[in-house]
């Protein structure tokens, strides 16, 4: 009841005849008319007669009316509603928002969430008003996608839970941001593998190849010979052709 003023769905008397998300008097707009037709969800009458004929419930066994019953969907999307009015799924950032970024020190940005069970927190990460990645907690960038000077970075956490229903629901949007200064005009920086540049293989075998901390929206080439103008391969990690001895 003091968490998401839900009503009894029991009738306790007319002193406690007050409206609320699980109860009303106006069947021409009931709170709850999204969920009608899903999983019993209706408009029942407390009862036949006296006031009980006047105040409507949305379900016929739930919780707030039998305590053996589960939650109904009414009940449901107000305890997440109530929750996201109380919290911020964002915990904390690295680095902290209120830090000094420069490219020449940190390439790195992390989202710390507290998650939903399953998780239904959609991500994405937006870099000078361009979408750059989606649904990462973390992700790496290049010198070279920075504009010179300021640049502003930007993470969006949205609940795309279905448990909800309401029309303003949308509005539980979660922003943060960095502001990220360059003060060197540069090019894209050249990837690191994750194992080193110099691996031992063997001749007609594979060899399993990753680059280190991908960076979000950058594509990488693979060639299977140093003047190649045509990668045979792209991704950030990949399986090399077979490997043969060039005897030319």
């Amino acid at each position: 009841h003091s968490f998401a003023k839900l009503s009894d769905e029991y009738w306790s008397g007319p002193l406690y005849t007050v409206p609320g998300p699980n109860k009303t008097q106006n069947i021409q707009d009931v709170p709850w008319k999204n969920w009608i037709g899903t999983n019993g969800i209706g408009i029942y009458a407390y009862g036949e007669k006296d006031a009980r004929a006047q105040w409507f419930r949305p379900h016929e066994f739930c919780k707030m009316q039998y305590l053996i019953a589960p939650f109904c969907n009414v009940c449901q999307e107000e305890f997440i509603e109530v929750i996201h009015q109380k919290t911020n799924p964002i915990i904390s950032t690295k680095p902290a928002v209120d830090t000094p970024v420069n490219t020449e020190n940190m390439n790195a940005f992390t989202l710390n969430l507290v998650k939903t069970v399953p998780n239904t927190l959609k991500i994405k990460w937006i870099l000078n008003n361009k979408l750059i990645a989606e649904n990462l907690d973390s992700i790496h960038l290049n010198k070279g996608q920075f504009n010179l000077e300021k640049n502003i970075l930007r993470a969006e956490v949205t609940d795309t839970t279905q448990l909800v229903r309401k029309e303003n629901h949308a509005n539980h949007m979660y922003t943060t941001q960095w502001e990220i200064s360059k003060p060197n005009n540069e090019s894209l920086t050249p990837p690191v593998l994750t194992w080193g540049e110099k691996q031992e293989s063997c001749y007609n075998e594979h060899q399993a190849l990753t680059v280190k901390n991908p960076e979000a929206k950058v594509e990488y080439f693979w060639y299977d010979e140093l003047n190649s103008t045509q990668p045979f391969v792209k991704g950030s990690n990949i399986i090399s052709p077979t490997i043969t001895e060039n005897k030319t």
